[in-house]
């Protein structure tokens, strides 16, 4: 059976909960009682929540990681040499 796969990934603090771009985050309902993750194929992802995102950027232990040219390509090549032994075919 022939799968695909979506496979992301972020930085430490380059891009936290409540970002203006939108995050998957467990989150409470409007009383207070009840937790919700919307990370569902097909669901809404949360939007912006101004609170939430200064929260998480307050609670970081170090500045946000951000990859040079060099160490992205490092991590490029290394996708790809995991995808060739494992049989994967990369598409992007």
């Amino acid at each position: 059976m022939d799968r695909l796969w979506l496979l992301t990934w972020t930085t430490y603090g380059s891009w936290l909960p409540g970002d203006e771009r939108g995050s998957v985050t467990t989150t409470t309902n409007q009383f207070g009682d009840t937790r919700v993750r919307r990370n569902s194929p097909g669901t809404d992802y949360d939007g912006a929540m101004d609170g939430l995102h200064r929260a998480a950027r307050s609670a970081m232990k170090g500045n946000p990681v951000r990859l040079e040219a060099e160490q992205a390509r490092v991590v490029s090549e290394q996708l790809h040499s995991t995808a060739r032994f494992r049989g994967w075919t990369v598409i992007a």
